[in-house]
């Protein structure tokens, strides 16, 4: 949707940042970009818990092994999540809300952003190169946007520096993960398990993905809430009222005044 009443005029996505948007555009043309990612933030946030903890936990195999009667027969032990490393890839609004999820439940954070948080905002998070956390965390989980420089952020030569055995739970955008590298990933035994939401040709799900015991998988499902279309109007609504009011919106993606 977009507004004309003041200069810079506006245009709002009624979701997170769309990868269909031409941002750049926008901002030379003097347009306010905003988009509402309060109301989806915390549902998101807390699927990401769900498959963080049902991939630590070998979830699939052990919920297939009730169904076919074998009950703890060839189930593994899996790691105690007390003191396990979360490494967050992404420190924005959701980043944040797992941090304070997966940190209340005793494990520990460790986390890469484009600009280290002030250490008030870190809330007893690590900072990490992004190098440094591949080789540091047990599970890593990805919260960042998709751009060209994020595109295929995980591949061949980023799992190899992961430890033996590492968890990989995405929620963010299924390209930022380069699919066919993560199952050769997990082929070689270097990933352990992955919970996903999000995939690089959905809805079409790898094969090897999609036949796995190995894997927790959701079909971009993690703000289906039934509060969220009231929760994204209203905050699709109150970033009008901003920028009507005040020539700016509440959650605006770029500066137009400095184009």
């Amino acid at each position: 949707m977009i507004m004309v009443r003041y200069n810079p005029r506006f245009c709002y996505h009624a979701l997170p940042i769309s990868p269909i948007v031409d941002v750049d555009f926008l901002t030379k043309n003097r347009v306010y970009y905003a988009n509402t990612p309060v109301a989806v933030s915390d549902p998101t946030a807390t699927t990401t818990v769900m498959l963080i903890l049902q991939t630590i936990r070998n979830y699939t195999q052990a919920a297939e092994n009730v169904r076919k009667g074998d009950w703890v027969n060839g189930l593994p032990f899996t790691p105690n999540v007390h003191g396990l490393v979360v490494g967050i890839v992404g420190m924005g609004m959701i980043g944040k809300l797992v941090r304070d999820k997966v940190t209340a439940l005793g494990m520990k954070v460790v986390y890469y952003n484009r600009t280290r948080l002030p250490e008030e905002e870190e809330k007893g998070a690590t900072y990490l190169e992004f190098d440094q956390l591949l080789r540091q965390s047990r599970l890593i989980t990805l919260h960042c946007p998709l751009t060209p420089a994020t595109r295929h952020l995980l591949s061949d030569d980023q799992f190899a520096k992961m430890q033996d055995g590492v968890f990989i739970v995405n929620t963010a955008r299924g390209p930022v993960i380069d699919e066919e590298a993560l199952v050769r990933a997990m082929q070689n035994g270097k990933v352990a398990r992955c919970g996903l939401d999000v995939y690089e040709n959905e809805p079409k799900v790898h094969e090897y993905l999609a036949s796995s015991n190995r894997t927790v998988l959701l079909p971009h499902y993690a703000a289906f809430v039934d509060t969220i279309f009231k929760d994204v109007e209203t905050e699709a609504l109150n970033n009008i009222k901003s920028w009507m009011e005040k020539g700016v919106p509440n959650t605006p993606v770029n500066d137009p005044n400095r184009a």
